[in-house]
């Protein structure tokens, strides 16, 4: 009995798929995070904790993410223990390894469907050493699991065009398909550019008069499909109703990005590729115009060609309509590349053994042609397991150094570093690059203003990097009066102005010195009355903030100025919206006391309100010096 050899090139294609897989495991662990990555992690953190996207935060990408991390990052400890955190952190970065597999194993399994077993495990090497593949896969985002769910929905797609029509074992393969489609969707939404070539498909089976079965039946089949398909998007926008409504997550995720403000091409990225992998692109447009000649064969759809071309075209368009084609959306497009590139070096090595008569020389030109294909990804990738700088570490440094600071319940305002994960975020756009910079109108910077000056929004540390930087002055001008730089230059932590911990004496000057900077809004500039500086109440109510290390009973001592036609009037005060109390206005210089007790006040910035009434008092004739904050009893 003669020995079966194992397929010399099966086994090349094996090694290098297996040494890709090690070096992505290795970079799970080494490669610098992608801040896309922390706002993934947030947003299963925010679930967990009860906030929903749309909502109570920023998002524009559909929810099965974090909905899958919310369990576990709920259960870990995250924000309690810096160590527990980067575990997670890491471990997610595995999972996202483990689903980058799973899409080279559906790789393999597709192309062994369409084109055979050598072209199968050429197919699973070569996407191995796709460079932006292997970048993007491996970072925790929801490309990856939905690039894994469009793999699978296109192999079986493609086995239920070979089956036995009108069979059960068709049908759950064509309503396993559309689920897996529609599960992609709910991963990202950039998933529905596949959508029309799996339509054009399955128009082209309906109406092809060449395929078993009746029209009608064919008809019905397309409308399981298109079930399966909804089902996953309907049982998440009944998840979703309750808490955002169906609009809101609409909006967010179909109609925001559609008229998303920053546009540009994907050319540069195309370049990248074609530079990183310049045999695997040439190859793969050699696949695609030979897969394209067979479309006119009645075999088309059955042999799988027709779903392949359709794919790819459909995904290059794509990438020119998409208005920010980033490097993650070339993750679906990638596969099929290395299909067809697979396939072309398969047809190459049969030309070969066909000239040289000699099936030796096809196994030779498949195994080179795989080693020129192969060599310098493998040595870009190969470099980038050892990094010059170990930007990992300091990423994760930096996170460990915000959960150590913080309280869980203290609020956070990052540019895009992401250090604040697992800390409730400030601002509702807790990222803040660029392209959501363009989403702020001067509004939305007004009230964000507004909002900090009366300490609604009152972060106890601002990651003030350069994307905090680049907002407007009047944004940035109230973090440098009222944060200061610790040791690492891009965390800002809250100057030292704790009232209750007498480091400004537990007085805080309305008029002049450096406590001013907690003055909110609605108040004049600055002026001096007797010798004093004080600022007039404009409106109805003016804005303080007063920081505390601990809530306690405390009173709020008032030293204010009152008009002869103001007296009579009232002062009110409130604290972080609980009524304090109100005074009667008495003309001259007086003291007013508002006893506030511990329920009222919380560690932190609080926000205190002075109200009057603008129909019985003069808002100008109520000039304030100071606000003190004493413990009950005597002064």
């Amino acid at each position: 009995m003669r020995r079966a050899w194992p397929d010399p090139v099966a086994l090349a294609a094996f090694v290098v798929t297996a040494g890709s897989a090690a070096i992505r495991a290795t970079l799970a662990f080494t490669r610098g995070f992608d801040p896309d990555e922390f706002e993934h992690l947030h947003g299963g953190w925010c679930l967990a904790h009860g906030l929903w996207p749309y909502r109570d935060y920023f998002e524009h990408h559909t929810p099965w993410l974090p909905l899958a991390l919310a369990p576990w990052l709920g259960l870990a400890g995250v924000d309690r223990d810096p160590d527990a955190a980067v575990r997670f952190v890491l471990l997610a970065r595995a999972v996202m390894w483990l689903t980058a597999t799973v899409a080279v194993v559906l790789t393999f399994r597709l192309a062994r469907l369409w084109a055979g077993t050598r072209a199968a495990w050429l197919a699973a090497a070569l996407l191995g050493v796709v460079v932006m593949f292997v970048d993007k896969t491996g970072e925790v985002r929801p490309d990856g699991p939905a690039v894994a769910c469009l793999l699978g929905s296109w192999g079986t797609l493609l086995a239920f065009l070979r089956a036995e029509p009108g069979t059960a074992a068709a049908r759950r393969r064509l309503f396993a398909a559309g689920l897996l489609l529609g599960a992609a969707v709910m991963f990202t939404q950039k998933a529905l550019f596949a959508a029309p070539a799996t339509a054009a498909v399955l128009g082209w089976w309906v109406l092809d008069g060449r395929q078993a079965g009746s029209r009608s039946r064919r008809g019905t089949g397309a409308l399981l499909f298109g079930a399966a398909l909804l089902l996953p998007i309907a049982a998440t926008l009944a998840l979703f109703a309750p808490h955002t409504g169906v609009r809101a997550f609409v909006e967010s995720n179909l109609v925001l990005n559609a008229a998303w403000p920053v546009r540009f091409s994907p050319v540069p990225l195309l370049r990248r590729i074609a530079d990183a992998n310049a045999i695997v692109v040439a190859l793969g447009a050699a696949g695609l115009a030979r897969a394209a000649w067979r479309l006119r064969r009645a075999d088309a759809l059955r042999s799988g060609d027709a779903l392949l071309v359709l794919q790819a075209l459909g995904l290059i368009v794509g990438a020119f309509v998409i208005p920010t084609p980033q490097p993650q959306y070339f993750a679906m497009l990638l596969p099929l590349v290395a299909i067809l590139a697979a396939a072309a070096i398969v047809g190459g090595s049969e030309a070969a053994a066909r000239l040289r008569r000699s099936p030796v020389a096809g196994t030779i030109a498949a195994v080179l042609g795989l080693a020129a294909a192969a060599a310098r990804p493998l040595a870009i990738l190969t470099r980038e397991m050892r990094p010059a700088r170990a930007r990992v570490e300091d990423q994760l440094g930096r996170l460990r150094f915000v959960l150590a600071t913080t309280s869980p319940a203290d609020t956070v305002m990052d540019g895009f570093t992401g250090a604040g994960v697992f800390r409730p975020h400030a601002y509702y756009y807790f990222f803040l690059h660029e392209e959501i910079r363009a989403l702020l109108g001067a509004p939305e910077i007004a009230r964000l203003r507004g909002l900090l000056r009366d300490g609604g929004i009152a972060p106890a540390l601002v990651l003030y990097d350069d994307d905090l930087r680049a907002l407007p002055a009047e944004i940035t001008s109230f973090i440098e009066e009222n944060y200061a730089p610790t040791q690492d230059p891009v965390v800002w932590r809250r100057k030292d102005f704790d009232l209750d911990g007498r480091a400004t004496g537990g007085i805080l000057e309305i008029g002049h010195g450096p406590t001013t900077v907690l003055v909110g809004r609605g108040w004049s500039e600055p002026t001096q009355a007797d010798r004093r500086w004080v600022r007039t109440l404009q409106g109805q109510r003016s804005t303080v903030r007063v920081p505390l290390q601990q809530p306690a009973d405390l009173v709020l001592h008032v030293q204010a100025r009152v008009g002869d036609g103001a007296s009579g009037g009232h002062l009110g005060l409130a604290v972080n919206d609980t009524p304090a109390g109100e005074e009667t206005l008495r003309a001259g210089w007086n003291d007013y006391a508002f006893p506030v007790p511990t329920t009222a006040w919380r560690a932190g910035v609080n926000r205190v309100r002075l109200t009057v009434d603008p129909a019985k008092t003069d808002p100008a004739e109520v000039a304030v010096e100071r606000l003190e904050v004493r413990p009950p009893g005597p002064m």
